[in-house]
């Protein structure tokens, strides 16, 4: 029996191993067993060090890693003399007394409203300006990394229900 090896880059990362970035991920299970596309997502933003900040329906919260295990970085910040003004300005929006359990609402004041709040007031060029218009952002961050990660979950799923192994390999030094 010959067995055949090839590698396609896996687009998921943990959210502790990317400092200054914003993430996605299902809002209910994960991408690779249970994402459909018209599921919703959730969106939340890390600080210099990859602690998770999200806001959802128990209001904010800092640091929940056991469930950003498996994410799409949508964009992080490369530059590292940005890092200070991307801590503090995350930390500023954070503070802000308007995200409470009380005030989500699932389609007008939710994790959304909190990153895109957020990336406005960072005043980045690009990714602000972007952020300006949550379909622009979308347009222009959301949709290109999830279609890649929905080619990746479709090849994934056709390989493992056609019985083959599919392992997550790492990459050779």
């Amino acid at each position: 029996m010959m067995v055949t090896h090839f590698r396609v880059p896996y687009p998921f990362v943990r959210a502790q191993q990317q400092p200054c970035a914003v993430i996605i991920r299902p809002t209910n299970g994960d991408f690779l067993n249970d994402y459909k596309i018209s599921m919703d997502l959730h969106i939340g933003v890390t600080d210099s060090r990859g602690r998770v900040v999200e806001y959802d329906q128990h209001g904010l919260r800092r640091d929940q890693r056991h469930s950003w295990q498996q994410c799409l970085v949508v964009s992080q910040l490369c530059s590292e003399e940005w890092t200070h003004n991307w801590d503090q300005t995350l930390d500023s929006v954070a503070s802000q007394d308007c995200w409470t359990s009380s005030r989500y609402h699932e389609e007008t004041f939710n994790c959304y409203t909190f990153v895109m709040s957020f990336l406005r007031c960072l005043r980045d060029g690009t990714l602000s300006e972007a952020a300006a218009s949550k379909v622009t952002f979308c347009e222009a961050f959301v949709s290109p990394r999830t279609t890649t990660a929905c080619k990746y979950i479709a090849l994934y799923r056709r390989l493992k229900d056609s019985g083959y192994y599919v392992c997550r390999s790492q990459p050779h030094s």
